[in-house]
């Protein structure tokens, strides 16, 4: 999309939001790890129950209790109130003053916990007691809660997430689960994670056409690279490159589904020979479907584990870790 499309602006900002909720969900890597009683953590599981989805942003699971945590990356001043189930936040921006309310992320993750017993129940699990708790994640954040309200209690800034995971381990000396049923827990949890696909010219009010199609350059994400002598070659890093398509296929998977043609690759590469097309959608391993023209190629990349390039160090959804020095 260039950036003269009317809704530029609006996309641009819905991208900065999905950036800026993910960097504030890798903050917690940090706290997380300076905790010395066993534990296991998960990442971004999405789960269904009664064929409805809910997501958690991240769960500690130990043999007493499970934590699930709110990762929010909201800046300014946060203003958190009993009684409107919203909170207000007040920032400046290239001198303005602007105001933007959102929904209470309390409520949010205390509807995660309903949701994740009624889960757990289902696949009859052993249901833990479950804590929750909202980490502003951004360090510019001043927070401004109701005295004795819920929030005082259950939304914290990052920088005191660590005391807070010791203070609500104290509460707990009951072990309801062995260490090695904790951790198979928190293995099958990981395990059922349903992917998220969204639909993106639906989300977003796009059609097909106002997406600028070509090669992304992979060192500079200049586009389109040009085809020329058997390479790719970028014309703003002079990077010349055979297989910078696969990035192409992949951003065609996510925006248009998990089936190509040859036809459809050389609309969205720009390679205009049926004979090379045909030649890289071999190259890159896929699945060859039907006959003659009929033919297409299945994509089956993962959310998970395919897009790392996309997102640099982007931690896999649905997947449990220990942290080191603890097994």
């Amino acid at each position: 999309m260039l950036p003269q499309h009317s809704n530029y602006k609006k996309y641009e900002k819905s991208l900065y939001q999905e950036r800026s909720g993910y960097f504030g969900e890798r903050a917690l890597d940090y706290p997380l790890k300076k905790i010395q009683f066993p534990h296991f953590v998960t990442h971004h599981t999405r789960l269904e129950v009664n064929h409805v989805n809910f997501q958690m942003d991240t769960n500690l699971w130990t043999p007493r209790y499970n934590l699930i945590i709110e990762a929010k990356d909201y800046t300014g001043h946060i203003s958190l109130r009993d009684g409107f189930n919203q909170i207000v936040q007040q920032k400046e921006v290239a001198g303005q003053k602007v105001t933007n309310v959102y929904d209470d992320p309390v409520l949010q993750v205390e509807e995660q916990k309903l949701q994740l017993e009624l889960w757990l129940e289902t696949q009859g699990l052993p249901v833990l007691p479950i804590e929750t708790l909202v980490v502003m994640t951004n360090p510019r954040v001043i927070l401004n809660a109701t005295q004795n309200s819920i929030y005082q209690e259950k939304v914290i800034p990052l920088s005191k997430l660590s005391s807070k995971l010791r203070e609500i381990n104290q509460h707990y000396n009951h072990e309801h689960l062995t260490l090695a049923e904790t951790r198979r827990l928190a293995s099958f949890v990981a395990s059922q994670h349903q992917p998220w696909k969204p639909d993106v010219f639906h989300r977003l009010g796009l059609g097909p056409g106002e997406i600028r199609r070509g090669v992304r350059c992979p060192s500079c994400r200049t586009l389109p690279m040009k085809w020329e002598r058997l390479r790719f070659e970028c014309s703003e890093c002079g990077l010349r490159s055979a297989d910078a398509y696969i990035g192409a296929l992949k951003e065609f998977f996510l925006l248009y589904g998990d089936q190509i043609t040859n036809r459809q690759f050389r609309w969205w590469t720009g390679v205009e020979s049926p004979r090379t097309a045909n030649a890289m959608l071999k190259r890159a391993k896929l699945i060859k479907v039907g006959d003659n023209k009929k033919t297409f190629y299945r994509l089956s990349y993962d959310y998970e584990n395919d897009f790392n390039d996309f997102t640099t160090n982007k931690k896999p959804a649905g997947k449990f870790k220990k942290h080191a020095g603890i097994f």
